[in-house]
């Protein structure tokens, strides 16, 4: 008998309560409420442009999450975090990657900033949420690759050693579970934040295109 994740979901903040993602055996979410920022905001890789479609703030009004999308590459959806994203700014904006998922077939391949965090963000809540919602939504709506720009600063070496580890300890067996193909991850190396919150832009920009590269070439 295959196992069916049904991880229950904390944060209800930001939701349409009456309507509901059902991913079969993978679980079920509540839908997320779109904000946009107004005007949209907009980033470049290596001259393709992006530009935003859903915003998290934190409750003292600062960003924490931004998602973009590309007419170019339909099927890449990035994702930046910044600053002090809690745990229920994660589950907001992960329920989120899986919605862009379930409402756009096209989209295949993630890429996810975390340049700009200053705080470590794997915990044991974290690791379930993870396990038994994220990566099984992801891998039943068929997520192919998954790129993870990553740096060391504010405790992220230990979050991104649990976190990869985590991806290679799970993937296979949620994958099996669910007649599904695991997908692929990809680490990739970013710039380091100095203690005033300064990032060197050249090495952040080459580690995007990095990113971008490694998808193209699947």
């Amino acid at each position: 008998m295959k196992k069916i994740y049904n991880y229950k979901r904390i944060s209800r903040t930001n939701r349409i309560h009456d309507r509901i993602f059902d991913l079969g055996n993978a679980g079920s979410f509540t839908e997320i409420r779109i904000k946009l920022p107004e005007p949209p905001d907009e980033c470049s890789i290596e001259g393709t442009s992006f530009r935003s479609v859903h915003i998290i703030k934190s409750w003292n009004d600062s960003r924490i999450f931004t998602a973009y999308r590309s007419s170019e590459y339909t099927d890449i959806l990035l994702i930046v975090w910044e600053e002090y994203p809690f745990y229920p700014h994660i589950e907001e904006g992960g329920d989120f990657m899986l919605q862009v998922l379930a409402s756009d077939k096209a989209v295949k391949h993630l890429i996810i900033d975390n340049t700009y965090v200053r705080s470590g963000w794997m915990d044991e809540k974290m690791s379930n949420y993870l396990n038994n919602g994220w990566f099984p939504g992801l891998v039943e709506l068929g997520l192919e690759a998954f790129c993870h720009l990553q740096a060391e600063s504010y405790l992220g070496e230990l979050s991104f050693k649990s976190f990869g580890e985590l991806v290679s300890g799970s993937i296979s067996d949620i994958a099996q579970n669910l007649d599904k193909k695991p997908f692929a991850y990809f680490p990739v190396k970013t710039s380091e934040m100095s203690q005033d919150g300064r990032i060197d832009a050249d090495v952040r920009n080459i580690a995007l295109k990095k990113a971008l590269d490694i998808i193209k070439s699947l």
